[in-house]
C-alpha cells in the first residue's frame, strides 16, 4: 500500500512545497516542466550530455517558438561520423522591421543645381547623439540571431556560438543645404550622401564540457566552462561627399555611450548528488558567471563589473518508468561594481553593475521554484490496451514561482586631499537595503503532450501563460 501512495505523497510534498513559497535550446517538453525532464532535443548541443543520444546517424528537428511569431524559429542536426559527434544549432527571429529610405529633390536653374529639398535634412539630425527628429525616420531593421555548432569527441564536448542580436538603420539619401557642425565635423552645404546607425550586441562564446562524471571529492559531476566576448554597439556615422567631392566620413565608435567590449567568463558543477534513496534524488549545484565591461573612451576608463553565483538545489521522483516528478530551486546572488561609487550586493537582485549587453528577454533575476511533473500513456493500462495510440503519448505539466529578492547597494566616495595618503577619506553614503517581489507570484503554468509517433519521429507541443498564453511546437526526427 506503501509503495503504491509514494507517487502521490511526493508529488503532493512538492505542491505543499510550492504552495508554502507563495504564502511567504529547449523542446516543448523541457519548457512545460520547467528544466524537469529533457529529450534528445535538449541533450543535442550539450557539452556534457550530448553523449546521451542515442542515435545511428543523424537527428534533426524543427521548432515553431511561438505561434504569435512566426519569424521565430529554432531548429536542428545531429551527426554522427564514426567517432565524431557533430551538432549544430540555429535560433533566431529572421529581419524583421523597415528602413526609412529617404529621399532628395534637385531644383536645377540654368542647367545647375538650384535647390535640393526631401525628407532627410540633416537639419533634422541631432548632432550629438545621431538621432533623427522625427520617429519614423529611427525605425530600424532587426533581427535576433543565435548560431552554434558543438564537436563531441571521448569525453569531452566543445562548442562555439555566436549570438546576433544587431538592429540597423541605413539611410542611402541625405543631404544638408547649409553648413553643419555634426559630431564634431564641419560639413559644408550642400554635402550629401548616406547614414548609418547600430545598436545591439554580437557576442561569439566557446564553451567546454565532459560528457563522463569527474569526481569532485566525495561528489561525481559534468563541470563545464565558457568564455564568450560581447562587442555592444550604439554607434552612429554619416559617408558624404561635398559639392566638390571631397569625401567625409563620421564615426562616433570610439565616443558613443553604449558601445564596449565585454568578457565573460563562466563555469558550471553540474548536478552534485547528495542523497538517493527509495524517495526519489537530492542534487546541488552552482554556476558563476563574470563580467568586466571595458567601454570606449566617450565612457572613461573604469571597468564596471559583475559576478553572478547561483547555487541551486533541486529533486527528482521517478517511482515507475509511466510516472516522473522534479522540483528545482535557484537562488541567483548578484555582486557588482558601477565602474565610479557604486556598490551592490544583491539575491535575486542586481543594481547597475554590466550595462551592456543588454540582458535576453528571458533572462530573470529572481530567485524561482521551478516543479514539473511527467505521465505517460501506459500509466492507465485499461485504457492504453485498448487504444494503442495511448502508449505513444506522453503528458507533461509545470509551475515556476517567483520567490521575494533582496538588494543591498551603497556608493563608497574616495577623497585623497591634498595627495596627502594620511588623510585619505572613504565615506559611505546612499546606501539602502530594499526587499522586492515580483508584480506575479506565480511566473509560468504550463501543459504540453508529447506524441512518440515512433520511437524516432516525435512531436511536441506546449501550451505556456506567463501573463500571456502561447503555443509552441516541435517535431524531431533520427535515424
Amino acid at each position: 500500500m506503501i509503495q503504491k501512495l509514494k507517487p502521490i505523497i511526493c508529488f503532493a510534498a512538492v505542491l505543499l512545497f510550492c504552495t508554502q513559497m507563495l504564502a511567504a535550446q529547449t523542446s516543448a517538453t523541457n519548457a512545460v516542466t520547467q528544466g524537469r525532464f529533457t529529450t534528445d532535443v535538449d541533450n543535442y548541443m550539450d557539452v556534457n550530455d550530448w553523449a546521451d543520444v542515442e542515435l545511428n546517424k543523424w537527428l534533426g528537428y524543427l521548432k515553431m517558438e511561438s505561434i504569435d511569431n512566426l519569424s521565430d524559429w529554432q531548429g536542428g542536426l545531429a551527426l554522427k561520423l564514426s567517432k565524431l559527434y557533430v551538432g549544430f544549432f540555429y535560433k533566431g527571429q529572421f529581419n524583421s522591421g523597415s528602413n526609412f529610405e529617404g529621399d532628395i529633390t534637385y531644383t536645377y536653374q540654368d542647367n545647375s543645381i538650384a535647390s535640393k529639398s526631401g525628407q532627410m535634412d540633416l537639419a533634422n539630425l541631432n548632432p550629438v547623439n545621431g538621432l533623427w527628429t522625427t520617429a519614423a525616420m529611427n525605425s530600424r531593421i532587426t533581427h535576433s540571431n543565435f548560431y552554434s555548432i558543438l564537436v563531441g569527441m571521448g569525453d569531452h564536448g566543445i562548442k562555439f556560438s555566436v549570438n546576433d542580436r544587431l538592429r540597423t538603420t541605413d539611410i542611402p539619401y541625405v543631404y544638408t543645404e547649409a553648413d553643419r557642425v555634426i559630431g564634431g565635423e564641419n560639413i559644408p552645404a550642400d554635402s550629401e550622401g548616406k547614414y548609418w546607425y547600430r545598436t545591439g550586441d554580437v557576442t561569439p562564446k566557446i564553451e567546454w564540457g565532459t560528457a563522463k562524471p569527474m569526481e569532485l571529492g566525495k561528489f561525481s559531476a559534468k563541470p563545464s566552462a565558457s568564455l564568450a566576448l560581447a562587442v555592444s554597439y550604439n554607434n552612429w556615422g554619416l559617408d558624404l561627399q561635398d559639392s566638390d567631392g571631397n569625401v567625409i566620413s563620421i564615426d562616433n565608435f570610439g565616443t558613443a555611450t553604449g558601445t564596449a567590449i565585454t568578457p565573460i567568463f563562466g563555469v558550471a558543477t553540474g548536478d552534485l548528488l547528495l542523497w538517493s534513496g527509495d524517495w526519489g534524488n537530492f542534487y546541488f549545484g552552482a554556476s558563476d558567471e563574470f563580467k568586466l565591461q571595458i567601454n570606449n573612451e566617450g565612457n572613461g576608463k573604469e571597468l564596471p563589473w559583475e559576478n553572478k553565483l547561483e547555487p541551486f538545489v533541486s529533486f527528482s521522483y521517478q517511482p515507475s518508468e509511466n510516472m516522473g516528478l522534479g522540483a528545482k530551486l535557484t537562488l541567483p546572488v548578484y555582486l557588482g561594481w558601477n565602474g565610479t561609487t557604486g556598490t551592490f550586493i544583491g539575491v535575486g537582485a542586481k543594481g547597475t553593475g554590466v550595462t551592456r549587453p543588454a540582458p535576453l528577454a528571458d533572462d530573470d533575476l529572481l530567485p524561482v521554484l521551478a516543479v514539473g511533473f511527467q505521465l505517460k500513456g501506459a500509466y492507465f493500462e485499461s485504457i492504453a490496451a485498448k487504444y494503442s495510440i495511448v502508449n505513444k503519448l506522453v503528458c507533461n505539466f509545470g509551475i515556476g514561482v517567483n520567490l521575494p529578492s533582496y538588494l543591498y547597494s551603497g556608493n563608497y566616495n574616495y577623497d585623497d586631499r591634498d595627495g596627502d595618503p594620511e588623510k585619505v577619506v572613504i565615506a559611505k553614503d546612499n546606501y539602502s537595503h530594499k526587499w522586492a517581489k515580483h508584480s506575479q507570484w506565480l511566473q509560468r503554468v504550463s501543459g504540453g503532450l508529447a506524441l512518440y509517433l515512433t520511437p524516432k519521429v516525435v512531436f511536441d507541443a506546449a501550451y505556456v501563460y506567463d501573463g500571456d498564453s502561447d503555443l509552441q511546437f516541435l517535431i524531431s526526427v533520427k535515424h
